[in-house]
Formats: C-alpha cells, sequence, structure tokens
C-alpha cells in the first residue's frame, strides 16, 4: 500500500514480539464457496492463512512471523522475493485482483489483530481495490542504450561542444576540470532524455486504466 496506515505495521528495522508476515490483502465480497483455508506455501514453505476482517470482506493472506526477514545472501534474498510473489499470484488465481503488501512486512499480534486491522482500515483498503479493479500486477524492466544518444549530444549540444573546445586547447590541469563539466553535461543530457522517454512509456499503461474506469462508470 502507499502509505503505512498504522505503527503495529513494521518492516525489515525490528522484530515483533508475535506477529503475522503480510503477503497481500484480497476482496472477499464477490464468490460463497469455502474460502476458510488456503493451500499455498509461502516464503520458507511456511503455510499461509487467510485473515478474514470481522466486519467488512477483506482478508489478508499471512503466516506467523515474529520479525522481518534479513540477509546479505542476494541468492536467499530473491528466493524470498520470488515466493512472495508466488503467493500474491496464487491470490490473483483464487481471489481475484490481489492489493499487493510490499515484501518484508509484519503486522505485530495475532490473527485477531490482523483482522482488526483490517476494519480499522476498511475504508482504505475499498478504495484501493475499487482503483485496481480489473487490473493485474505484471513487472516490465526496460533498458536504454544510450551510446547512440551520446554521440549523437557531443555533435548536437552547444555546451558539450564549446567545452570540447576548451579540452583541446587547454593545459593538463584545466582539461580535468573541463572533462569532469563535459561529463556532468552529458549526465545532465541523458537525465532529461530518461524523463521524456519513461514518461513517453508511461502514458500508454496510464490510458487504458482511465478507459476501463470510463466504461465503468467509477470516475
Amino acid at each position: 500500500m502507499s502509505e503505512s496506515p498504522t505503527t503495529a505495521e513494521t518492516t525489515a528495522t525490528a522484530a515483533v514480539d508475535s506477529g503475522r508476515y503480510l503477503y497481500c490483502l484480497v476482496d472477499l465480497t464477490e464468490g460463497t464457496e469455502d474460502r476458510s483455508t488456503v493451500d499455498i506455501a509461502g516464503i520458507e514453505d511456511e503455510p499461509v492463512s487467510l485473515v478474514t476482517a470481522r466486519r467488512v470482506s477483506i482478508g489478508a493472506l499471512v503466516h506467523p512471523r515474529e520479525e522481518p526477514f534479513d540477509s546479505t545472501d542476494l541468492t536467499k534474498l530473491r528466493d524470498w522475493l520470488l515466493a512472495h510473489q508466488q503467493v500474491v499470484d496464487a491470490a490473483g488465481d483464487r481471489f481475484g485482483t490481489p492489493l499487493p503488501v510490499r515484501f518484508d512486512t509484519v503486522i505485530e499480534g495475532d490473527d485477531g489483530d490482523v483482522a482488526a486491522w483490517l476494519d480499522g482500515h476498511a475504508t482504505q483498503i475499498a478504495d484501493a481495490f475499487d482503483e485496481l479493479s480489473g487490473c493485474w500486477e505484471y513487472r516490465v524492466t526496460l533498458s536504454w542504450d544510450s551510446t547512440e544518444f551520446e554521440a549523437e549530444q557531443r555533435t548536437l549540444d552547444p555546451e558539450l561542444s564549446d567545452i570540447q573546445r576548451r579540452i583541446e586547447g587547454s593545459g593538463d590541469g584545466t582539461r580535468f576540470l573541463l572533462e569532469k563539466q563535459f561529463d556532468q553535461r552529458l549526465r545532465e543530457l541523458r537525465r532529461q532524455r530518461e524523463t521524456v522517454l519513461a514518461e513517453r512509456l508511461a502514458r500508454p499503461t496510464r490510458e487504458p486504466r482511465r478507459a476501463a474506469h470510463r466504461a465503468t462508470g467509477t470516475v
């Protein structure tokens, strides 16, 4: 969720006397089948259970955990992250679009405390489900090879051209400072271009979401 709604929620900074590791939240308003049990293995094969709110049709997938996961072993961290995501994916298959929670979130207390937490933040959680209705979470990684752009800017950017001319006629000490200026300007241009590209790529991903809201009358 976008913000920490309670001091009972903790991440990798502190342990608690008793707690529940939180994978995601699920909407239980639709469907009448028995959902009291779930057959999902979590991080380190911990059995995952469904805790339901008392006053609203919202649930949380959790397993008992007194402290956040912590390791300097990158392989272990990767395995934990994958296991966390597998639970979220399985929740989506069974309950519909889940509300993901960031990795390594532990809620202090037992199942009753989790249920109370859900009830206490029911409005915030319901709004989040409305926002994500009909959507699914995907992770896409894009990389940009800036070599061609940088070569082009060395010729087109007046500031880079000016610095380059000054480098060619300077001594060693001055050349060092000018080269740093050159690199700094090139990084600045690259960041500007990255911002433009990111916005261009993000725009199409926002439009279908808006269209879906218009179609369902939720705008």
